[in-house]
C-alpha cells in the first residue's frame, strides 16, 4: 500500500482548487493500492488558498503569512493515516512545499527551484518511508528540450544533463555519484546513452561524489572524449561521451 498526494488522483485539493491527475496514480487507486492524503487540507487550510513556498525553516504565503504550523499539523495527520493503512512507500507531488522530494520551490515565487524536501516528505523520510514523486514515474528514456518549462529553471546543464547530489533523491543515502534528473535531446550525454536516474560515478577513472566535482572534470576535459562511469538499477557501467 502506498500513501499518495491526493491531487495526483485528480482530487481538487491544490492551492488553486484544481487536481493534477496522473493516469498511473489513478490506476493504483482503482486497484486498491493507494491511500490518498492532502496534508495541507488536513492542516486546516482551505481550498483554494493563497500560494505558499518554503523559505528557510518556514512556509510563507505570497502575502507573507506564516502557515508553518498548519503544514506541520497536516503532515503529522497524514503520517497517522499512512501508518494506520500500513503504508511504507509514498508517491508525492513534485516541488510542493508539502510533498516535494529532492527539489522544491525556493520561496521567491519566481519558479526557482532548490534542493530540499517538503514538510510532509521530510516527515515521511524521517519515518523510514521510501519516497518518489510523480516525475519518477516517467519513462527514464524520455529526453527533454533545453527550453522545456521545468528544466529551464535549473542551472545550465553539464554535458547535456541536469543533476543533483545523491542523498537528495529517493533513499540514496548509501549511493555514489550524482543523480541525473534530466537529459537534453541531442546532447553529449544523450548520445552516450545516459538516461534519467542514472548516477554518474566517475569521469576518466576519477571518482565523482558531488556536482562541483562533475562540473570541474567536464571542464578539464572539454573538447575530448571522456570515459563516464555510471550506475543504473544498481549495476555499474561505462560509456564514452564526446564533449
Amino acid at each position: 500500500m502506498k500513501v499518495i498526494s491526493a491531487c495526483l488522483a485528480g482530487i481538487e485539493c491544490r492551492y488553486d482548487g484544481k487536481g493534477k491527475p496522473n493516469s498511473k496514480i489513478i490506476e493504483l487507486v482503482k486497484e486498491g493500492k493507494a491511500i490518498l492524503v492532502c496534508p495541507e487540507q488536513l492542516g486546516g487550510l482551505s481550498t483554494p488558498r493563497t500560494p505558499a513556498e518554503q523559505k528557510g525553516d518556514k512556509v510563507l504565503t505570497t502575502k507573507g503569512e506564516d502557515i508553518t504550523k498548519e503544514f506541520e499539523k497536516g503532515a503529522e495527520e497524514a503520517l497517522k493515516i499512512a501508518k494506520m493503512a500500513g503504508c511504507s512507500k509514498a508517491i508525492l507531488k513534485a516541488k510542493s512545499p508539502s510533498c516535494g522530494y529532492g527539489m522544491v520551490y525556493d520561496g521567491s515565487f519566481t519558479g526557482t527551484l532548490k534542493e530540499g524536501n517538503g514538510v510532509f516528505a521530510e516527515l515521511l523520510k524521517k519515518n523510514g518511508f521510501k519516497i518518489i514523486t510523480e516525475e519518477d514515474l516517467v519513462d527514464p528514456n524520455v529526453m527533454y528540450d533545453f527550453y522545456a518549462s521545468y528544466w529551464v529553471k535549473l542551472p545550465k546543464p553539464t554535458f547535456g544533463t541536469h543533476f543533483i547530489e545523491l542523498g537528495q533523491g529517493e533513499n540514496r543515502e548509501n549511493a555514489e555519484g550524482v543523480q541525473v534528473i534530466a537529459v537534453i535531446k541531442g546532447s553529449a550525454a544523450a548520445k552516450a546513452g545516459i538516461v534519467r536516474n542514472d548516477s554518474i560515478t566517475s569521469i576518466n577513472g576519477q571518482k565523482v561524489t558531488t556536482p562541483d566535482e562533475l562540473i570541474s572534470l567536464i571542464r578539464e576535459n572539454k573538447g575530448s572524449d571522456i570515459d563516464v562511469g555510471y550506475m543504473r538499477n544498481g549495476k555499474a557501467s561505462e560509456t564514452v561521451a564526446s564533449i
